[in-house]
């Protein structure tokens, strides 16, 4: 499976307690990660992306109050997505992209 974002973790709380993650991650990844900054659930994360290998088009479409669990889903159909249909994904974004830009 392709990697498509690194993730940057940190605890809000404890800004000392940071780790890195690359998505598509499994739930087990996920949960590991949390207990490495010192945190008891996923969705309390806070992340930023640090690095993206593909769906570089998807940065400026994402809203960022994103969750880590819908980036993560995200990032799992990009992975298995062809370069045809990630091109598709990438005009379908576009698209919505300018009409929304139009109004």
């Amino acid at each position: 499976m392709d990697n498509v974002f690194d993730l940057y973790v940190v605890n809000r709380d404890q800004p000392f307690r940071t780790a890195m993650l690359t998505l598509p991650a499994s739930i087990y990844e996920m949960v590991d990660i949390a207990e490495q900054v010192g945190l008891e659930k996923v969705e309390e994360l806070y992340f930023e992306v640090e690095e993206r290998y593909r769906g570089e088009y998807l940065v400026n479409a994402l809203k960022w109050n994103a969750t880590l669990l819908e980036l993560n889903i995200l990032a799992w159909k990009v992975a298995e997505m062809d370069e045809g249909q990630e091109a598709i994904l990438e005009g379908l974004i576009r698209m919505e992209q300018k009409k929304q830009s139009d109004l």
